[in-house]
C-alpha cells in the first residue's frame, strides 16, 4: 500500500501495491498532523502514522472507522529528524509475523506497536560505554550535525537504518567509528554478533528477508561493496562484469548456511 496526499481536506488516500485500486481514505484534522512521512496498517481500521514534523508526539494511532486518533507517543524534538542524521532514513516499521515493529533508529532498540497505542519494548542492545544517549543534543543546524557524525558520534553505535527478521534471525545495520557494522542476533539462545564484513568480504543491506535468505537491492554503483567478485562462479562473473552504470537496481540474495 502506499499513501498520498489530495486536494481534498483534512486527509490522505491509501491505495494497494499498484497503485491503482483505491482502498479508503484515512481524515484527519490538518492543524494537529500537518504531514504524514511513514505509516503502517496496524488492523483493517487502525493504521499507525510517523510525521516527524508534527509538534510534540510523532507517532499517531489513527482509527478510519471512527475517524478519529486514539493514541499518541513518541515525543522526541523535530531538529532530531531533520537536521541529524541520526533518524530514520526508510520507514521505521517492519512487519514480522503480522505483528508491527519499530525501531528507534539513533540506538537500535526495537518495540511492538499493539492496535491500541501501545510500543512494547522487544531488543535492547548494549554497546556499553559505546551506547549512543540523545539527552545532550541541542538544536543546531545541519552542518554542526554533518561534524557532529564525523567526530563525537563516530565514538558511539548510532543511526540503525536497515533492520529485518526471521523466526531464527534478527538483523541490522549501523554506523560506529566512521565505518558500516552489521548486527546479528541468534533468537535461538539470544547471542549477539556485530562485524563490518561477512567473511565473503562485503556488506550487506537488509532491506528483505525471508527464513532462507536476505535480499538486498543494490544500484549498480554499490556492486563492488555488495559483492565481492572473487568469490563469484564464471557465470555469475559474467552477469557482474555486464551490469552497467546507467542499469536498474540489481537484486542480491544473501542465503543464510
Amino acid at each position: 500500500m502506499f499513501l498520498s496526499f489530495n486536494n481534498k481536506p483534512r486527509g490522505y488516500s491509501v491505495y494497494d501495491p499498484s497503485g491503482c485500486t483505491f482502498k479508503k481514505r484515512i481524515s484527519f484534522d490538518k492543524k494537529d498532523i500537518n504531514v504524514v512521512h511513514n505509516f503502517i496498517e496496524l488492523s483493517p481500521d487502525r493504521y499507525l502514522l510517523f510525521s516527524a514534523a508534527r509538534k510534540g508526539n510523532k507517532m499517531v494511532w489513527y482509527d478510519v472507522a471512527e475517524d478519529r486518533a486514539v493514541a499518541e507517543d513518541y515525543n522526541l524534538p523535530e531538529f532530531l529528524f531533520f537536521n541529524t542524521p541520526y533518524s530514520h532514513t526508510f520507514s521505521p516499521f517492519y512487519m514480522f509475523n503480522d505483528t508491527v515493529h519499530f525501531v528507534q533508529a539513533y540506538n537500535g532498540e526495537v518495540y511492538v506497536a499493539d492496535k491500541d497505542g501501545g510500543l512494547k519494548p522487544k531488543y535492547d542492545f548494549d554497546f556499553g560505554e559505546y551506547n549512543f544517549d540523545i539527552s545532550t543534543l541541542k538544536e543546531e543546524s545541519v552542518e554542526y550535525y554533518v561534524r557532529h557524525s564525523h567526530s563525537i558520534g563516530a565514538r558511539y553505535a548510532n543511526r540503525f537504518i536497515a533492520y529485518r527478521e526471521n523466526s531464527r534471525y534478527y538483523i541490522s545495520r549501523f554506523a560506529f567509528r566512521r565505518s558500516l557494522y552489521h548486527l546479528v542476533m541468534n533468537k535461538r539462545d539470544g547471542s549477539v554478533m556485530t562485524f563490518q564484513r561477512l567473511k565473503e568480504k562485503c556488506l550487506c543491506f537488509p532491506v528483505c528477508m525471508d527464513e532462507t535468505a536476505l535480499y538486498f537491492f543494490a544500484s549498480p554503483q554499490e556492486l563492488q561493496v555488495a559483492i565481492n567478485p572473487e568469490i563469484l562462479s564464471d557465470e555469475e562473473r559474467k552477469k557482474f562484469d555486464s551490469v552497467l552504470p546507467d542499469d536498474n537496481p540489481v537484486v542480491i540474495k544473501y542465503t543464510f548456511k
